[in-house]
């Protein structure tokens, strides 16, 4: 029904969160991942605290910076090195191997986000043949968050990531590691 927090009820695998700086888990930011006959379904859950209240809606922040506000993303490494931007206005894809940006209509995917109360919920669906991948073939998966918070007159940001390891990367570490599964429908496999 959309509602990406039922993503555990179709039995989505459970991804841990990271704080790209140091490393330690984020338990504001909830991640699951399946693997489905269409393709690969990810839903990202983030709770704010405050309502929210300490997000860039000042105008004392830059057009770029209100853009990238809030943020989220998934980043696919197969055959092809994938990254699809959910923001609060609008969604685009843009690869990193080769510097082209494709635009919505030469990627078939969907995304949307969704707010309940003080949670902000993105959900990807990604058709493998998107992505360039078939069954048994391996890949790299690392889901992101990104916000900017208001400190003394300047916008700091923050980053999570599934990468357990700190990384000054905005667009996240290695990623883990899964196989698209024979079986669809089923969890991804390390």
């Amino acid at each position: 029904d959309g509602d990406a927090r039922e993503a555990f009820l179709l039995g989505a695998e459970a991804l841990p969160m990271f704080d790209a700086v140091t490393g330690g888990r984020d338990g504001s930011v909830r991640c699951y991942a399946l693997a489905t006959a269409e393709g690969l379904y990810v839903a990202q859950l983030s709770t704010e605290p405050g309502k929210g209240a300490n997000l860039v809606a000042a105008p004392a922040a830059s057009a770029a910076e209100l853009a990238f506000s809030d943020w989220m993303a998934v980043r696919v490494r197969g055959k092809r090195d994938l990254l699809f931007f959910l923001t609060a206005g609008n969604r685009f894809a843009s690869t990193e191997s080769d510097g082209a940006t494709p635009g919505l209509n030469d990627l078939a995917w969907v995304a949307k986000g969704s707010l309940f109360g003080r949670t902000w919920a993105g959900e990807w669906l990604l058709p493998w043949r998107s992505l360039g991948l078939k069954a048994g073939d391996a890949f790299r998966l690392e889901v992101l968050r990104g916000r900017k918070l208001v400190a003394g007159g300047s916008a700091l940001e923050l980053l999570s990531g599934t990468s357990p390891e700190p990384s000054a990367s905005r667009w996240g570490g290695a990623g883990l590691p899964f196989a698209v599964p024979a079986v669809q429908g089923s969890k991804l496999s390390a």
